[in-house]
C-alpha cells in the first residue's frame, strides 16, 4: 500500500473512530444528566475539570515527545531507546499521577468544601484513584503512535468512551448512584489495559527482550522537548478559555450562557483537523526522521490545497444556518448567541490551521518554536478580550480568539514553510473563501426573498449551498474532474 493511500485511509478510520467516540461521550453526559442531580452532574464534572488540569502536569508534553522519539529511534534500529522512551515515559506519568493522588487525600476535606462546596470527598478519592490509572492508556497511545499506527492509537479512545458508558449504565442499574461514573472510569482504565496490553506486546514484541538503555541524555531530551509541548498545551487551552473568563467578569452569567452555546457547536470545526493531526503527526515525524524531505514537501503541499476546499463549505452551512442549529439543539432562548457563533464559525477555520501547524512543526523537532508561538498567542488573545469584550459584548469574545487564530495561522505557517520546503496556495485559499461567501450571499438572498415552510426552507438553502459551491469549485478550477479521476485512482 501506498503512502498515500495509507495516510487517506487511516484518517477516514480515525474521522470514523473520534465520531463515534463523540457520540458516546454526548449519551454518557445524557445518561448522567438523566440519573443525578442537577447539583451531582455539576459536582463530578467540577471535579474531571479538576482532574484535566493535573493531567497536563502529568503528562508533562509527553503524549508529543514520546511518539517523536521512538520514531526517530525505530529509523535507527536502535530498539533499547524505544524501550528507554516508553519506561520513562511510563514512570514519569505515574509518579506524577501517585503524587497529585497523595495530595488530593491528604487535602481531601479542605478541596472538597472550600473548592467543591460539599462535604463528602467520596467522589473526589474514586477520581483520584482514577488518576493514577489513566498512564495505562496514555502508554499504549505513545507506543501506537511511535509505531505508526494511528488508528489503534485512535481506537483506544473511541473504546474508552463505549466502555465507560456501558459501565455507567451497569453501575446504575445495580444502584451505585452518584459514585457510578467515578467507579466506572476506574474500572474502564483497567479494562483498557488488559484488553490493549496483548495488542501492544504484538506491536512491540521485543519488549520484554531487550534491555533498558540508562540514559540521563535520552531522559533530558524527552522531558525538555516535553516541557515545551506542555507549555504550548497550557497556552492554547489559557486561550480557548480567557474568552468565557472574562466574559463571566465583564458580562452577565445570561452572557457566559449564550457564548458556551457558540463554542462547542463551533468546535465541531476542528473535528475533521483532530483526526487529520492523529495521522499527520506520526507520518509528519517519520518522513521528517528518515529524511524523505520530498515525500514531506508533496504531502504538505497536497494538504494544504484541499484543506480549505473542504473546511470552508462545512464553515458556510454553520455560518449561514447558526441561527437554525442553536434552536435545535439548545432552544430558541438562545439565539442570542448566534452573532457570536457566525464570528467563531471563521476562526474555527484558522485555528484548524494553526492546529495542524503546530502539529507538523513538533513532528521536525521544532517544539521550542511552538511554545514560543502559542505563549505570545495567549497574550494576544487575553488583550484582545480585555479590549473587546466591553465594547461588544460576547462578538467581541469571539472576535477576539478568532483574531488571535488567524494571527497563530499565519504566523505558524511562516515558521514552518523554514523546516520544510513546500508550496502555499494563497490564489486558491483566496478563492475558495470567496467561493464560500459568495454561497452565503446566495443563502441568504434566497432566504429574504422567498418564502418556504420551515423544513421545506432549510432543505431548498442546503441544495443552494453545495449547488453553488460545487459549481464555483470548478468555475475557478479549484479542482477538476481530471484531479478527482487521479486521486480516486490512487485511492483505490
Amino acid at each position: 500500500m501506498t503512502l498515500f493511500k495509507k495516510t487517506v485511509y487511516s484518517t477516514l478510520t480515525v474521522v470514523a473512530f473520534t465520531s463515534i467516540a463523540s457520540v458516546f461521550a454526548y449519551l454518557f453526559r445524557f445518561l448522567l444528566a438523566r440519573n443525578l442531580t442537577v447539583a451531582e452532574y455539576g459536582l463530578f464534572f467540577a471535579i474531571v475539570s479538576l482532574f484535566s488540569f493535573m493531567a497536563i502536569l502529568a503528562s508533562m508534553g509527553l503524549a508529543h515527545a514520546a511518539p517523536k522519539f521512538i520514531i526517530d529511534f525505530l529509523v535507527k534500529k536502535d530498539l533499547r531507546k524505544v524501550k528507554t522512551v516508553l519506561l520513562y515515559s511510563f514512570f514519569f506519568h505515574l509518579t506524577v499521577s501517585i503524587l497529585v493522588f497523595l495530595i488530593i487525600f491528604v487535602f481531601q476535606d479542605t478541596i472538597s468544601e472550600q473548592f467543591l462546596g460539599v462535604s463528602d470527598s467520596t467522589i473526589l478519592l474514586l477520581m483520584a484513584v482514577w488518576f493514577t490509572t489513566t498512564v495505562f492508556a496514555s502508554i499504549f497511545v505513545k507506543l501506537f503512535l511511535g509505531f505508526q499506527k494511528p488508528v489503534l492509537a485512535s481506537s483506544v479512545e473511541v473504546s474508552r468512551t463505549i466502555i465507560l458508558f456501558f459501565l455507567t449504565l451497569l453501575f446504575f442499574y445495580f444502584n451505585f448512584g452518584v459514585q457510578s461514573p467515578a467507579l466506572a472510569y476506574i474500572a474502564t482504565s483497567l479494562a483498557l489495559f488488559f484488553a490493549y496490553l496483548p495488542v501492544a506486546i504484538r506491536v512491540f514484541p521485543n519488549f520484554f527482550s531487550v534491555k533498558m538503555y540508562k540514559s540521563k541524555k535520552v531522559l533530558s531530551r524527552l522531558i525538555k522537548f516535553g516541557f515545551f509541548m506542555s507549555i504550548a498545551s497550557f497556552a492554547w487551552i489559557a486561550i480557548t478559555h480567557i474568552d468565557t473568563i472574562l466574559i463571566t467578569g465583564f458580562l452577565t452569567l445570561e452572557d457566559v450562557g449564550l457564548y458556551q452555546v457558540a463554542v462547542p457547536i463551533a468546535s465541531l470545526i476542528i473535528h475533521f483537523i483532530g483526526a487529520v493531526n492523529l495521522v499527520a503527526y506520526p507520518t509528519i515525524a517519520g518522513l521528517f526522521s528518515r529524511k524523505k524531505y520530498g515525500e514531506l514537501s508533496s504531502g504538505l503541499t497536497l494538504f494544504y490545497k484541499y484543506i480549505y476546499l473542504l473546511l470552508v463549505p462545512l464553515a458556510a452551512v454553520f455560518f449561514s444556518f447558526s441561527h437554525v442549529l442553536i434552536s435545535v439543539f439548545f432552544g430558541e432562548d438562545y439565539l442570542g448567541a448566534s452573532t457570536a457563533l457566525k464570528i467563531l464559525v471563521v476562526g474555527g477555520l484558522f485555528s484548524s490551521l494553526t492546529m495542524f501547524n503546530n502539529i507538523a512543526l513538533a513532528a521536525t523537532g521544532n517544539p521550542k518554536t511552538v511554545s514560543k508561538t502559542m505563549i505570545s498567542l495567549m497574550i494576544i488573545n487575553l488583550a484582545l478580550n480585555l479590549f473587546l469584550i466591553p465594547l461588544l459584548g460576547i462578538a467581541g469574545g469571539a472576535l477576539a480568539t478568532t483574531t488571535t487564530f488567524l494571527i497563530g495561522a499565519v504566523v505558524s505557517l511562516i515558521f514552518l514553510r523554514k523546516r520544510a520546503d513546500f508550496k502555499i496556495p494563497f490564489a486558491k485559499w483566496t478563492l475558495t473563501f470567496l467561493s464560500g461567501i459568495i454561497t452565503i450571499g446566495a443563502v441568504f438572498l434566497f432566504n429574504e426573498y422567498i418564502i418556504l415552510p420551515y423544513y421545506a426552507a432549510i432543505a431548498a438553502s442546503l441544495a443552494i449551498t453545495g449547488t453553488i459551491y460545487l459549481s464555483l469549485i470548478f468555475v475557478f478550477k479549484l479542482t477538476t474532474v481530471a484531479e478527482i479521476k487521479q486521486f480516486l485512482k490512487q485511492l483505490l
